[in-house]
């Protein structure tokens, strides 16, 4: 491979943000089975639904199929904008779009603050 060449993934993470380091303790059967039917019930694994108790004091939130589903509206959404602004700096206009552009940014306003609201228990 030559020198510079970028081979492409992920980039890797600084040391200090690296999960190398372990916690472990002892529990219960009757405890261990009650943290895997919380963390499955918050659909996560064990080690995220503890590690989420103990630093922040309650488990994770399980994001529900219609906020994901509004994300990727969202995204798709995102693409349509995208095509509408080279269609606007190819005719350096905005006139043709200007109704279309309109009703995409109230609809973005919409989306985002219904994503929002899950996400800070409005």
């Amino acid at each position: 491979m030559a020198a510079g060449r970028k081979t492409g993934g992920r980039p890797p993470k600084p040391e200090a943000q690296k999960r190398s380091e372990e916690v472990k303790f002892h529990v219960t059967p009757a405890v261990k089975r009650r943290l895997q039917n919380e963390a499955k019930a918050a659909g996560t694994d064990l080690a995220s639904y503890c590690r989420e108790k103990v630093l922040f004091g309650r488990p994770p939130r399980r994001i529900p199929p219609e906020v994901l589903t509004a994300v990727a509206e969202l995204a798709r959404q995102g693409n349509n904008l995208n095509q509408l602004a080279r269609v606007a700096n190819a005719e350096k206009s905005t006139a043709g779009i200007a109704s279309r552009l309109t009703t995409l940014i109230v609809f973005y306003e919409l989306l985002a603050d219904y994503i929002k609201g899950y996400f800070h228990d409005r």
